[in-house]
C-alpha cells in the first residue's frame, strides 16, 4: 500500500532536483557553470593584485629617483649644503648615513700663542756626517717650518692633529707644566728633546722632556701626545 506514494515522492523530488540543483543525491554535485565562474573570478583579482603590486613597485621607484634627483639639484645650486642635512630635510632615511666631521670644510681652530718649538738632538754625532739635530716650529696656522739633519723642510698639519695641540697649549695646565717643568721617567743619556712655546711675543718658556716623550709621561701625557703627534711631519 505504501509503494505508490513513496514512488510518487520520489518522483517529484527527483524532477525538483533536476530543476534546481541537477540531481537528487544526498551528497552535493560540482556545479560546472559555478567553478568556471569561481575561477574566473580568483585569476581576475590575482591579475589585479599584481597589477596593483606592479603599480606600487613602479610609483617607489619614480619617487626614490625623484628624492636623488632633487638631493643632487639642491647641492648643485648650494655646494655649502650638508648632504645630510638635505636628506633631513627631504624626510629621506638617514640612519645609515656617516655623521663624521668634513674637515676640509671645517673652521680652523683659535690660537692664542705665536709659536711652539720641538728641538731634538742626538750624539755623539760623527764629524764628517750631517748635523744630529731636527726641529719642528708650529704656527697658529697650523704651518710647519722645520729642519732634519741640516736640511729644511715645510709642511702642513691636518685639522685633526692642529686640534689635538692647540687644545693642550691652550690648557692652563700645560702653561703650569712649561713653567715648574715635566715630570718624566729615566730619559736616554744620548738623545735629548726639549720644548720651546711662546705663548705671547714677549715670553719664551723652555723644558727638557725628553724622558716624557721616549720613556713615560708622569705629568698628564701632555709632552708625550705633542711629542707623537708632530714629529712625524717632515716634509712633503
Amino acid at each position: 500500500m505504501l509503494t505508490r506514494p513513496i514512488s510518487s515522492l520520489w518522483i517529484l523530488c527527483a524532477m525538483f532536483s533536476v530543476l534546481t540543483f541537477g540531481g537528487c543525491g544526498t551528497e552535493e554535485e560540482s556545479n560546472p557553470d559555478s567553478d568556471a565562474a569561481t575561477s574566473s573570478d580568483t585569476a581576475a583579482a590575482d591579475t589585479t593584485d599584481e597589477n596593483d603590486t606592479s603599480v606600487a613597485n613602479d610609483t617607489n621607484v619614480a619617487v626614490d629617483t625623484f628624492l636623488d634627483s632633487t638631493t643632487a639639484d639642491l647641492l648643485a645650486d648650494s655646494p655649502a649644503l650638508d648632504v645630510l642635512d638635505v636628506q633631513e630635510d627631504l624626510g629621506l632615511d638617514t640612519s645609515e648615513v656617516s655623521d663624521d666631521v668634513d674637515t676640509a670644510d671645517a673652521v680652523w681652530p683659535t690660537a692664542t700663542w705665536e709659536t711652539f718649538t720641538i728641538t731634538k738632538g742626538r750624539g755623539p754625532c760623527p764629524p764628517d756626517a750631517p748635523p744630529c739635530t731636527w726641529s719642528w716650529v708650529l704656527t697658529p696656522d697650523g704651518a710647519i717650518v722645520g729642519d732634519t739633519r741640516g736640511t729644511p723642510f715645510t709642511d702642513q698639519m691636518s685639522f685633526d692633529d692642529f686640534t689635538v695641540i692647540n687644545d693642550i697649549l691652550d690648557d692652563p695646565a700645560f702653561m703650569t707644566l712649561m713653567e715648574q717643568g715635566f715630570t718624566c721617567g729615566q730619559p736616554p743619556t744620548d738623545v735629548g728633546i726639549s720644548f720651546e712655546f711662546a705663548p705671547t711675543p714677549s715670553t719664551l718658556l723652555t723644558q727638557n722632556i725628553t724622558g716624557c716623550a721616549l720613556a713615560e709621561d708622569l705629568s698628564g701625557g701632555y709632552a708625550e701626545t705633542i711629542h707623537a703627534t708632530l714629529t712625524p711631519y717632515v716634509g712633503q
